[in-house]
Formats: structure tokens, sequence, C-alpha cells
């Protein structure tokens, strides 16, 4: 609440970067994601951003309709995402 008192850009970035990206690299990151992602973060040395809105659903996330799947097998699959997003909070300086 003093955050927000004093700047409600400054209560954003450190909701989103430490509330909402931090932690759900921490619950459900691998552990080389987390070793690269959450000291750098906590450092400020790199900024996160975290994408929950869909222009028809709002904040809602049972409503939403973005998903991800793998893209190939093994350790080398990676994933493609399909949907859209609004209001992505920090994605114009995320890292």
């Amino acid at each position: 609440m003093e955050l927000e008192a004093g700047d409600s850009g400054i209560r954003t970035f450190v909701s989103v970067q430490g509330s909402l990206a931090m932690t759900a690299i921490h619950k459900w990151g691998s552990e080389d994601q987390k070793q690269e992602w959450l000291p750098r973060m906590a450092a400020g040395e790199v900024i996160g951003c975290f994408a929950l809105t869909e222009p028809t659903a709002g904040s809602d996330p049972s409503s939403m309709t973005t998903f991800a799947r793998r893209d190939g097998t093994g350790d080398s699959a990676g994933w493609v995402l399909d949907g859209a997003k609004r209001w992505i909070g920090l994605a114009s300086v995320a890292g």
C-alpha cells in the first residue's frame, strides 16, 4: 500500500516482477529456468512480464483460449503458444 501511495507505476512493477513473473518461474519452471532467471530478476538485472488478459476473456483464466503445445520430442522439444494477449504487464521492458 505504501508503494501504491507513492507511485502506482512502481507498485505495478514490483507486483508483476516479484509476485507474478518470479512466482510463476519458482512454482512451475525447470531447475535450469530457475537458476537462469530468478537470481537475475531478484537483482533487477532483467525484468520479467506476465501475460494474463485476453481480448475476449479479460483476466478470467477459466475463459481464456490461449494454449501451449509441445513442438518436437525429447530434450530439444520447444513450445508453441497460440492465442492473443492484451495488457501484458511489463512487456515493453521485459527481458
